[in-house]
């Protein structure tokens, strides 16, 4: 992996669960159970939205009423999901999988091209701000991008993927790539319908960055935690199920690339772990312990040599504050310790 992370005080947030659009069709009744059948046959499956409202479908197209839903919703007796008890409605209007141009097979279709390029180094697809591209650049790769990002102050330009991941991507895409055909395809394969999956499971195009961090997080925390080799990757912790704190965090890079959410790590030589910003504001996550919340991000904190990460560096470059209170920013704030010290808390249990 080519990034690290970390963690400080922190905020925890409530994540909501969302779902595709299913599209005209009707309730059928199977015995005791209901399904969704589509106007083309097919089932429901997973979560979708219908008439407004969002229902989850087991591997057998049932509907799941009075339950909590495999990642951890509420469906009332209807199979509605409900948070605190009230059933949440989709704005058929602002819903990007409503507007007509949002591919289920393709979802990053028209909206991550831009990050491609054809690397001056290799001559192959390489994802844009790779830092080496920018190998022959003086300041030496690392250094540019680092500039680069401060300098736009796009965190965004600090995560870059090769590989499977990078061939992932692409393929939600639909982008033609050259170099990348040693990638085992069926890891590929696999790897694409758990990213699919998820960009389809929410309308991430218009989900607050806010929803986007609980929604990665809850996501991730999905693996086990075992610390072995092969389980540093995004492959072993969205597909295998299994992830050390570097295949939890190569996860989080991956998802949070995908729905355009700044992302970043914290940690030490031996830990890591993902850090968003969310409204301004860098929130750490620890995936490991499955914490049910996030704490705000102590992102100077130095490694052991004394000096920034990258995160703190870019956050140095352009001037960030570490907010001394998070009240009224986000919702569900409450208080425990964290590292011996006191701190706010957004739980999304």
């Amino acid at each position: 992996m080519k990034k690290k992370l970390l963690m400080a005080a922190m905020s925890t947030i409530l994540i909501i669960g969302s779902a595709t659009t299913s599209f005209a069709g009707q309730w059928v009744q199977e015995g005791s159970n209901w399904k969704y059948r589509n106007d083309n046959g097919s089932y429901a499956a997973n979560w979708q939205w219908i008439d407004g409202k969002s229902y989850y479908f087991d591997q057998n197209g049932n509907v799941l009423t009075n339950a909590t839903t495999p990642d951890g919703y509420t469906v009332n007796a209807d199979g509605a999901w409900v948070v605190n008890g009230v059933v949440q409605t989709q704005n058929a209007n602002s819903s990007s999988a409503n507007t007509g141009n949002y591919d289920q097979q393709y979802p990053l279709k028209g909206y991550m091209e831009s990050w491609f390029v054809t690397s001056p180094v290799t001559g192959t697809t390489a994802w844009k701000s790779d830092p080496y591209n920018f190998i022959n650049e003086a300041a030496g790769p690392l250094q540019h991008a680092l500039d680069l990002a401060i300098k736009n102050k796009d965190p965004r330009s600090l995560i870059y993927f090769d590989g499977r991941e990078l061939a992932a991507i692409a393929k939600l895409t639909d982008y033609p790539t050259t170099g990348l055909e040693s990638v085992n395809q069926e890891k590929l394969e696999l790897l694409t319908i758990e990213i699919r999956n998820f960009l389809n499971s929410f309308d991430w195009r218009n989900a607050s960055d806010y929803e986007k961090s609980m929604r990665i997080a809850k996501r991730i925390r999905q693996a086990d935690y075992l610390d072995q080799e092969g389980t540093q990757y995004s492959y072993s912790c969205l597909v295998d199920g299994k992830a050390n704190c570097s295949g939890y965090t190569s996860a989080a890079f991956l998802l949070a690339a995908c729905v355009g959410l700044p992302i970043s790590e914290l940690g030490s030589v031996n830990h890591a772990y993902p850090v968003f910003l969310v409204d301004d504001i860098w929130l750490a996550y620890e995936p490991t312990s499955k914490d049910e919340y996030f704490t705000v991000a102590d992102v100077y904190e130095k490694n052991y040599f004394g000096n920034y990460q990258q995160l703190g560096e870019y956050c140095d470059g352009t001037g960030y504050e570490i907010p001394t209170s998070v009240e009224g920013k986000f919702p569900n704030i409450t208080y425990g310790i964290i590292r011996g010290e006191r701190a706010s808390l957004i739980i999304f249990k």
